[in-house]
Order: structure tokens, then C-alpha cells, then sequence
């Protein structure tokens, strides 16, 4: 029984560190997304500007 607790605690460490690498994972995904974003739209203002010279 103690065994089986023991391997239940590792489990859930796992589970734990695993969640919080998705949280980090996730967030740095939203950040390139965002980045991404911004850059599109800094490239569409240059792209507009350029062609009213």
C-alpha cells in the first residue's frame, strides 16, 4: 500500500510539472501570436506608407 501511495505522489509531481510546462508553453505561444500580430500590422503601415510616396 505504502508503495502504491508513494508512486501516487510521483504521479501527481508529474502530473504538476506537466501543467505548469502546458501553462509556459501556452503563454509563450500567445506572446509569438501577439508578436506576430504586431509585426503583420507594422509591415501593412509601412507597406500603405510606401505607396503614397
Amino acid at each position: 500500500k505504502r508503495k502504491l501511495e508513494g508512486e501516487m505522489q510521483d504521479l501527481h509531481a508529474d502530473l504538476d510539472e506537466m501543467l505548469i510546462e502546458a501553462k509556459s508553453s501556452e503563454e509563450k505561444a500567445m506572446k509569438a501570436m501577439d508578436d506576430a500580430a504586431r509585426l503583420a500590422e507594422e509591415l501593412r503601415a509601412e507597406q500603405e506608407h510606401a505607396q503614397i510616396r
